[in-house]
């Protein structure tokens, strides 16, 4: 999974850090991409399935925000997809338990509170 290194909501982003490291250690691999903010949500499954579209997978998208996603069926979208995806870990880095072991104490303090504000986030 890639996920946004850095947020234009500074507030999000150090919630997303409690919820990443709660993804890295039941094995989730995640990778935060080092870019300019990434805002994309696409997903392949079993390289058939593919969506692409806007939706934030929290309380305000999900109740309040105009958000869209196209469902597409063809391999070669997700075939694609998948390339794309490849060639973007070339600038990410993984985010793990050693990486979260390795923030300030500050960091992790912030994610821990941001975290249980999430749902007036």
């Amino acid at each position: 999974m890639i996920v946004p290194g850095n947020s234009d909501v500074r507030i999000i982003e150090w919630a997303s850090l409690y919820v990443l490291r709660k993804l890295a250690k039941v094995g989730v691999k995640v990778y935060r991409w080092r870019g300019v903010m990434l805002h994309a949500k696409t997903c392949v499954v079993d390289g058939i399935w593919s969506t692409i579209g806007s939706y934030n997978f929290d309380s305000m998208s999900r109740f309040n925000n105009l958000e869209v996603t196209v469902e597409i069926l063809d391999p070669a979208i997700g075939r694609a997809l998948v390339a794309s995806y490849d060639r973007d870990l070339e600038s990410c880095d993984p985010f793990d338990q050693a990486a979260w072991k390795r923030l300030p104490w500050w960091k992790k303090a912030l994610a821990w509170i941001t975290y249980r504000l999430r749902r007036f986030l």
